[in-house]
């Protein structure tokens, strides 16, 4: 198999980097230990749940995206 393939970047791509490290920085935010922290705290759980769902999302538009540049 041989041949070029170009991966152009998705917008849900773009999405789900953004609320990758945004969870990132929440939980460190989080683990500070201070008063602010419990705001973030409280946070967590949902973020996770949102940027878990668009990690799903994003790899199989990816894994499409994969499949029909095999087919061509």
């Amino acid at each position: 198999m041989q041949g070029h393939l170009t991966v152009r970047p998705r917008p849900v791509g773009k999405v789900t980097t953004f609320f990758q490290f945004s969870c990132i920085l929440v939980f460190l935010l989080a683990s500070m230990g201070t008063n602010v922290a419990g705001a973030f705290l409280r946070i967590t759980g949902p973020l996770s749940l949102i940027t878990a769902m668009l990690t799903v999302v994003s790899g199989a538009v990816y894994i499409l995206d994969g499949f029909r540049a095999l087919e061509e």
